[in-house]
């Protein structure tokens, strides 16, 4: 790892160190029916694609939300 990245928590395009995550949720965070595991679970994996990391989030959709989204540097799938 780049001695910089190291330092500051964030991973460069060229770090191997770099995770591709997939979540599974029943809601996100922007559902209206969300409630605190959403909050929980958004604040953790939003913290991991705050450092360089690629994060997923596969849920549920509702009435008028977009198939997909990104919210705090997450991609979300509905």
């Amino acid at each position: 790892m780049r001695e910089g990245a190291r330092e500051s928590g964030n991973l460069d395009a060229t770090d191997t160190s770099r995770l591709r995550i997939a979540v599974v949720n029943w809601q996100c965070r922007d559902n209206p029916q969300a409630g605190g595991a959403e909050v929980h679970l958004h604040e953790i994996f939003s913290r991991l694609a705050g450092k360089g990391h690629e994060v997923h989030l596969l849920c549920s959709g509702y009435r008028g939300a977009p198939a997909e989204d990104a919210l705090d540097g997450m991609r979300i799938h509905r």
